[in-house]
């Protein structure tokens, strides 16, 4: 069903664009199936992490890189703080003090402040003659929703997928918190379709040095030996298409598309049947069998509902 949809004509005219902020040279895992079909626009400006270069392809249909920072406005040398590791530096000075205690602490270490021109996605899309964003992806450290409102209504409130993952602790000075981005989307027309919640250790880094010297570069083995407490989220919306006024017949397409990668099979059928009733297409049709057969009752359901009782019990 996926493959059908990407090879309909109305998304064969007008491809996917996926935007992905703060890229540190990786497909985003549930881009895999979509990626020959579709545009991509990356940014970041920390190319200690970066494998590819503008206008590279790396499977995409057409892939370009900003090597610059993404900001709500543009700025000509903003300060950019260059951490130990290159997927925790910012715009914003990492907060030693909120830091302090954590077992990640001397990732945030800065070690160069440079002065980098910063770009909108609004100027950005400019610059490539595009005009509207379906999934837009950022880890901005602590800057994704001003990022996200800086955008153009016309295209945010059209997107189809957002994800973020802002902090939840203070590792940034002024930083946009899980908090305030559940605030501002709770809002608008999205729903929630997932939320990771990952963190770190609360152990301060010189009681590792003392106790745990073999530890101190292998943090990620460190969370089978102390519990792991809550310090930034993955959060993915996907618009609800509420005000069905606002988009076409191939937005109804990439709605349901991004639905089926999601595994919202409730959500696909419910935009399946809005656009029946609008646009004559015999695939919203298909659509509907299929996510109705996949919402039936199979032999892992039956597995996973054993396992409930049995720990019920």
């Amino acid at each position: 069903m996926i493959s059908k949809i990407l090879n309909h004509p109305e998304l064969l005219d007008k491809p996917p664009v996926l935007v992905d902020v703060g890229s540190s040279g990786d497909i985003h895992k549930s881009w895999k199936k979509i990626i020959k079909y579709s545009i991509c626009i990356a940014f970041d400006a920390d190319d200690r992490e970066m494998n590819f270069t503008v206008e590279g392809d790396m499977g995409y249909k057409k892939l370009i890189l900003f090597n610059k920072i993404v900001s709500e406005e543009e700025v000509r040398n903003k300060k950019f703080y260059l951490t130990k590791s290159p997927f925790c530096s910012s715009t914003l000075e990492p907060d030693k003090n909120g830091l302090n205690g954590w077992a990640f602490e001397e990732l945030f270490k800065t070690i160069e402040i440079k002065k980098i021109d910063t770009i909108t996605i609004n100027r950005a899309l400019d610059l490539v003659g595009l005009d509207y964003i379906d999934w837009f992806k950022t880890d901005s450290q602590g800057t994704d929703l001003r990022i996200f409102k800086s955008i153009d209504k016309k295209i945010s409130n059209k997107l189809i997928v957002a994800e973020f993952e802002p902090g939840i602790i203070n590792a940034y000075k002024g930083e946009d918190k899980m908090t305030d981005v559940m605030s501002y989307l709770s809002k608008k027309d999205f729903f929630m379709a997932n939320m990771e919640i990952k963190g770190t250790q609360r152990i301060n880094i010189n009681n590792i040095d003392s106790f745990f010297p073999g530890f101190k570069n292998k943090l990620h083995q460190f969370r089978f030996l102390l519990n792991q407490s809550p310090c930034w989220a993955e959060l993915t919306y996907i618009n609800s298409f509420n005000n069905f006024s606002l988009f076409s017949k191939r937005d109804f397409l990439v709605g349901i598309l991004f639905s089926l990668l999601h595994k919202q099979f409730g959500h696909a059928i419910h935009l399946a049947q809005k656009a029946g009733e609008i646009f004559e297409d015999k695939i919203f049709e298909d659509t509907i069998n299929y996510c109705a057969k996949k919402i039936r009752p199979n032999l892992l359901f039956y597995l996973k509902l054993i396992k409930s009782k049995i720990f019920a019990s």
